[in-house]
């Protein structure tokens, strides 16, 4: 593990050593620091907005590192709370590492979470988590380490990710994650929300 570990390191240095590039995404509303030449693809409708993030070459077919972006709308109800309501609200019942896994589930699949605990996104007090998964398609499993956020602002729900995709086991994918850190942490650190243009 540890060859596999200096190898990644290896292999995403260019990124964590270079200068960083702010990145605005207007039709999101948000904002997030980037290595440069990264990918940016946006979309969504008006219910939905999302941002996916990507190097422009991955270090090699097997490892990858991924970040997105998504803001959903809320019912109508949670469009009048303040943020200071919401963070209050939030900050009294963070998510517990069940509830979780819960929420991320996919075709039944749970996450497992490895660390969660709660903080502040820019304004918004949000419970993260570190999780771990995996896919098989064919007759390859692709692992994932993935660190997510669930910030709350009035209306809409937000889930920022950042993840590490190994087809070389878990100890792929969390080696990828370790030697992608740097860039994790500016991920969340560096995102704030753009005023709201009236």
């Amino acid at each position: 593990m540890r060859l596999m570990i200096t190898a990644a390191a290896a292999l995403f240095c260019w990124a964590t050593n270079a200068s960083a590039e702010q990145v605005t995404l207007k039709a999101l509303g948000a904002a997030v620091v980037l290595p440069p030449q990264w990918i940016v693809t946006q979309g969504g409708d008006s219910t939905r907005r999302w941002a996916a993030f990507k190097p422009s070459k991955d270090a090699d077919a097997n490892n990858a590192l991924r970040c997105r972006i998504d803001k959903n709308q809320l019912p109508e109800r949670f469009r009048n709370m303040t943020q200071a309501q919401i963070n209050e609200l939030q900050a009294r019942a963070p998510l517990s590492a069940p509830k979780f896994a819960e929420q991320l589930q996919m075709d039944g699949v749970l996450p497992t979470v490895v660390e969660n605990g709660d903080g502040m996104i820019d304004t918004s007090h949000a419970s993260w988590a570190i999780t771990t998964t995996s896919e098989t398609k064919g007759t390859t499993t692709a692992y994932y380490k993935s660190k997510i956020a669930l910030p709350q602002t009035p209306g809409y729900g937000w889930n920022l990710q950042c993840i590490a995709v190994s087809t070389g086991g878990p100890a792929g994918a969390n080696a990828v994650f370790i030697a992608s850190k740097s860039i994790i942490d500016q991920f969340f650190q560096s995102f704030h929300y753009l005023p709201i243009q009236n």
